[in-house]
């Protein structure tokens, strides 16, 4: 009797397998991959960049995270659009394969337009009043001297200039830098570059938290706009080009007669 290490290991001669139970059918056919650009990714990232971005404000913020939860379902509902597209019955010829998968894109498509269309028009409501609160943080107001004051600054040196507006955004002084935000250059002799420098340190010295949202809520609006604009222009690769369709139907014939042999030799 052998030992252990003399122990035969039976292996079956392959050889011997008739050809037609000894072949493996191929795997379903696929579809090419939907091309996905970031804004159709990983909905967790951004969503916990742009909370951050936006401060303690953003965390609460229904526009904001109506938004990014817009976003998650649009890239949810592409996930399983691929594994429609990817899976056929085998009761549906190619023809009815393509057609099940382009209706589920149009039903997503509606219910990301739908999503897109509020969440875009939250943010914008949001982004209304978040000026208004900015402008009163500020304390802008219209005067009756305001072309006064734009008169004045214009006939100084740029130093002085300089030296007057950021003395404004120290004092918070709403008179004076409602004229300057509401000037042109040829009004107060302030760049509209410089002048625009100058209303960002202003909210940053007087409305920090509101201006952090602001910088949430716009990158926000423009992620789910990049995402749904991804989505429309996916349309033609739903069901693939021409030759893809061609490609994919001599797929399904090499796998459904290849399934035919198998139960064929199982019998």
């Amino acid at each position: 009797m052998p030992t252990e290490s003399q122990q035969i290991t039976y292996s079956p001669d392959s050889s011997a397998i008739p050809e037609k139970i000894a072949r493996i059918p191929p795997q379903s056919p696929k579809l090419p991959a939907l091309v996905r650009t970031p804004a159709l990714m990983s909905p967790d990232t951004h969503a916990s960049q742009i909370t951050a971005e936006s401060g303690k404000l953003g965390q609460s913020e229904y526009a904001l995270q109506s938004a990014l939860s817009a976003q998650r379902q649009m890239t949810e509902q592409v996930a399983a659009l691929e594994q429609v597209r990817n899976t056929r019955s085998p009761s549906d010829t190619a023809q009815q394969h393509f057609k099940k998968a382009g209706d589920a894109y149009q039903r997503i498509l509606r219910s990301a337009a739908s999503r897109y269309d509020a969440s875009r028009s939250n943010i914008q409501g949001r982004l209304a009043q978040i000026e208004g609160q900015i402008s009163q943080a500020l304390g802008l107001h219209d005067t009756k001297d305001a072309t006064e004051i734009r008169q004045a600054l214009r006939t100084m040196s740029k130093e002085d200039r300089n030296t007057a507006v950021l003395t404004a955004i120290k004092q918070k002084d709403g008179a004076v830098l409602g004229a300057v935000f509401s000037g042109r250059e040829i009004t107060t002799g302030i760049p509209d570059t410089q002048r625009d420098s100058f209303r960002r340190r202003a909210e940053q010295a007087h409305a920090p938290e509101l201006l952090q949202l602001r910088v949430g809520l716009e990158k926000a609006s423009q992620l789910v706009s990049d995402a749904f604009d991804n989505l429309v222009e996916m349309e033609s690769q739903v069901v693939g080009a021409p030759e893809v369709k061609s490609e994919f139907e001599r797929q399904i014939e090499a796998s459904d007669k290849a399934w035919f042999e198998f139960d064929a030799a199982m019998q």
